[in-house]
């Protein structure tokens, strides 16, 4: 074992003032350069990108550790270095070769195989409750619930925040739902009650039966339980239209290539032994002249959650601590404890360390160079240091990858996405309520490298804009070019037709530029919607002397950058459906059009209301908008999205309407108030103006306090009395009755209405 006690002092310096070391561009002989520059996280700032090898790029993406569902975090990662894998691939003409790992081998999948078996095991053996269940399941709630405390206690230390205050509260509402399971155990516990405390449950058996279990058998939970959620993560990727890899490896089949790895470290001076496990020395790596430990986050070297976290929660950390020369050190290989699966090697029997296994799965199929690595914001240091640094230490170079880039953190509702907040949303969630194009929109419409906050309220409110926009823009192109079909028309541009040309050539510079620059998609969004908006504008003022070709053009761009990013809208069997459509649609307009104008040359209103419900009620549902007097009279559009225009349009006539009954309503209650004070002029002046009209109704000299009146008050009330006595006399018997009854009209209609209205918005 290694005294560490005069050790800390090292890792204060190592972590003290550190910067981020020089990055040496790739000089290849032979480059290929398109000017495209990337945010490289070895620099913090942006470098033109240069490959190794000509055309060829080499890249490896951290992929995920199976131990559960994929949530929308890993979908914001990996859509988003899928869309810049084809923007290398189909735009710019890169060669990629692309690889990813499958973390099939993890403490985190080791716990859960064996909290899931102990689980199965117990619910298999008791079929009832009885006392020795119903001890078990108080003893694993007041676990968890001191665990909560303990968690309430360190969350109200932190400083004042909206993050703070959500996890406090979501912290007391499982203390408040844990004492409630406490007191139904307690009280009227049955069989049901297994299935609601399985967390709980689960991790008391496992400590008490987890580390008795056979080898062999863990070794078979873990695999077991490691394909189940492969298996669900790459459904996951399918569904958003997400590339495979070139490659697939898991760290159970490249075991030979670890063992060896972490040999080659050791060999190099860089790794050594202790107590049958194996660790990387990071004070020798960083003082060697030729290489820097923790390149991306130098300043983080010495951060001891981060460094805790990375050992796995299998680890016992002072049993490690003792076994290291120095703090900063990590495992490289794990000699195994009871409880956990055993590989026999010429290191001894154990398993890996976490971050050896990307080193060594990349390293045999990439080399000793590595042109892009991708990966999730959170694993910067220690997992993509410590990458860095094994195959550095392996391979005895300076640079073992050129081009680091980090997919930026998704938060939800504005907080980060975590499952002690509750707002975790697994991607199978996500898929329920939305296509996978929707949620790949979602993300192109954010910078990739960036945070971007995810509102679950309506988060799809502006990817559904441009759906629509694009959607639109498509099928108005078809209508152009099938107007002229055939038609004796003319092709000679005029000078609009000149400038959306060159409106065209204009944005088709600035993408190109957008792309260049980091991979922007959000500012290429912005550059294709110019160019509809143009072309859009351009038919609405040429009409059928809009130019179909032209139109084609613009259509063809926009679908081939769609394509580019895997979210081409221009559905080829759509379009086709519809050309078979529009010789009967051309039939249909026309007769509807005839019959039309005659009903209102004849105002039939029977018949016109006929053609409006057709419209408005019987297209809308099947997709296609009837446009009454204009050049194209009909259009394809999404029949989700028509059915909603339509939707909202009456919803603004309804709540119009609305606005009018209850204006009338304020104003004929206000009638009524005033025919009432007309129906006894004298009577009403009299208490108005605290006065008594005389006889023959002429106005006191004073009030009924003695007060004078004054020439202006007097003047005043004979001015008030003679517009009662005029309004007195038009004065007819139900009036009020009458108004009273178109108050209750209007009432009842705007009751109707308002449910109408409620309708609509459910």
């Amino acid at each position: 074992n290694y005294s560490i006690s005069a050790t800390h002092q090292q890792t204060n310096n190592m972590s003290a003032a550190r910067k981020q070391p020089k990055w040496n561009e790739p000089t290849p002989d032979h480059p290929y350069r398109t000017g495209l520059k990337v945010n490289n996280s070895l620099t913090s700032s942006v470098h033109e990108f240069i490959p190794q090898n000509g055309k060829l790029v080499k890249w490896y993406i951290c992929g995920p550790t199976v131990y559960d569902h994929s949530h929308a975090g890993h979908a914001r990662n990996y859509v988003s270095f899928d869309v810049i894998r084809r923007i290398l691939e189909d735009y710019f003409g890169y060669d990629l070769y692309c690889v990813m790992n499958i973390t099939d081998v993890d403490d985190k999948i080791i716990l859960r195989a064996r909290q899931n078996y102990s689980f199965e095991q117990f619910t298999n053996d008791h079929k009832k409750i009885d006392e020795e269940v119903v001890a078990l399941i108080l003893e694993s709630l007041e676990n968890h619930l001191q665990g909560l405390l303990e968690d309430e206690e360190k969350a109200s230390l932190k400083v004042e925040s909206e993050e703070k205050e959500a996890t406090i509260n979501l912290l007391i509402e499982k203390i408040e739902h844990t004492e409630a399971l406490i007191a139904k155990t307690v009280v009227d516990a049955d069989i049901s009650l297994l299935q609601e405390v399985k967390e709980p449950l689960s991790k008391l058996l496992d400590k008490r039966i987890g580390k008795d279990l056979d080898k062999d058998l863990i070794r078979d939970l873990v695999r077991q339980h490691s394909q189940e959620f492969e298996k669900s993560y790459l459904e996951d990727m399918r569904a958003l239209g997400i590339k495979m890899p070139d490659a697939l490896t898991r760290v159970s089949e490249y075991m030979d290539e670890i063992v060896k790895m972490t040999q080659d470290i050791v060999a190099n001076g860089y790794g050594y032994e202790s107590n049958g496990s194996y660790y990387f020395d990071t004070t020798h790596f960083d003082e060697s002249e030729d290489h820097f430990y923790a390149k991306l986050r130098p300043y983080a070297v010495g951060n001891r959650e981060l460094q805790e976290e990375s050992e796995g929660k299998l680890t016992n950390l002072d049993k490690v601590e003792s076994e290291k020369k120095h703090p900063n050190d990590f495992a490289l290989w794990k000699k195994s404890k009871p409880g956990e699966p055993v590989w026999i090697t010429e290191l001894g029997e154990g398993r890996p360390g976490w971050h050896i296994e990307c080193s060594a799965m990349a390293g045999k199929l990439l080399g000793d160079v590595v042109d892009i690595h991708g990966g999730g914001e959170d694993l910067r240091f220690p997992h993509h240091d410590n990458e860095m640094a094994q195959a550095e230490a392996c391979f005895d170079n300076k640079q073992w990858v050129n081009y680091f880039l980090h997919s930026g953190h998704l938060h939800i509702d504005g907080l980060k996405m975590s499952k002690s907040l509750k707002n975790f949303i697994t991607i199978k969630e996500l898929l329920q309520d939305f296509s996978g194009k929707q949620i790949r929109m979602l993300f192109l419409l954010q910078a990739w490298d960036r945070v971007m906050s995810y509102n679950r309220d309506d988060p799809m409110q502006e990817v559904n804009r441009w759906i629509k926009k694009i959607k639109e823009f498509y099928l108005k192109v078809s209508n152009v070019e099938y107007a002229r079909d055939g038609k004796d028309v003319s092709e000679k541009w005029n000078d609009n037709d000149t400038n959306l040309n060159n409106e065209l050539l204009d944005v088709q510079r600035d993408v190109h530029n957008h792309l260049l620059n980091n991979f922007d998609t959000q500012s290429v969004f912005l550059e294709l919607g110019k160019i509809i908006s143009a072309a859009n504008k351009y038919v609405s003022e040429q009409g059928d002397l809009s130019k179909a070709y032209l139109l084609r053009r613009i259509a063809n761009y926009v679908s081939k950058i769609l394509k580019v990013f895997g979210v081409d809208d221009e559905d080829e069997a759509e379009q086709s459906e519809s050309d078979i459509l529009r010789p009967v649609l051309d039939s249909y307009t026309n007769f509807r059009t005839l019959v039309r104008d005659q009903a209102k040359g004849t105002r039939n209103i029977e018949l016109l209301q006929a053609c409006d419900n057709i419209r408005d009620k019987d297209m809308p549902v099947l997709g296609i908008r009837i446009q009454d007097d204009a050049v194209f009279p009909y259009d394809f559009v999404d029949a989700e999205i028509l059915m909603k225009e339509l939707a909202d349009k009456e919803r603004v006539l309804l709540e119009r309407n609305l606005k009018k009954l209850k204006g009338k309503v304020t104003r004929e209650r206000k009638n009524i108030e005033s025919w009432t004070i007309a129906l006894n002029p004298t009577e009403s002046i009299n208490q108005s103006f605290n006065i008594t009209l005389n006889e023959d109704d002429s106005i006191p000299e004073t009030d009924n306090t003695g007060t004078d009146l004054g020439k202006g008050k007097k003047k005043k009330i004979y001015k008030q009395l003679t517009a009662l006595k005029k309004k007195n006399a038009k004065y007819v018997d139900g009036t009020i009755e009458t108004l009273e009854e178109t108050i209750a009209e209007a009432i009842s209609e705007i009751a109707i209405l308002e449910k109408k209205l409620e309708q609509l918005n459910l």
